[in-house]
């Protein structure tokens, strides 16, 4: 059973057809995932001064708020992506 379970692993790491197996699918999301927190980052980043400077840090909660739906809905995407897109692993 080990060696079923080995040969299974090493062959969804793989896979060089349509779909990237396993390995495919971890990568396109940790990259995804990645890029995701650095917009949300960024978004933090900028928003925050804009705020602080525009409303003296009165419009700091929205701008929180709204990275936040942003980087939610980028997740999504990325998980919805790369699960359909990696095909069955």
């Amino acid at each position: 059973m080990k060696l079923l379970l080995t040969l299974f692993i090493a062959s969804n790491l793989l896979v060089s057809g349509c779909h990237g197996g396993l390995l495919g699918f971890l990568t396109g999301s940790v990259v995804c995932h990645g890029l995701c927190t650095t917009a949300y980052v960024a978004c933090l980043g900028a928003g925050e001064v804009g705020a602080i400077a525009a409303t003296a840090g009165i419009a700091t909660p929205a701008v929180i708020a709204a990275c936040t739906a942003a980087q939610t809905a980028c997740i999504a995407a990325c998980v919805t992506t790369f699960t359909v897109g990696s095909g069955p692993v």
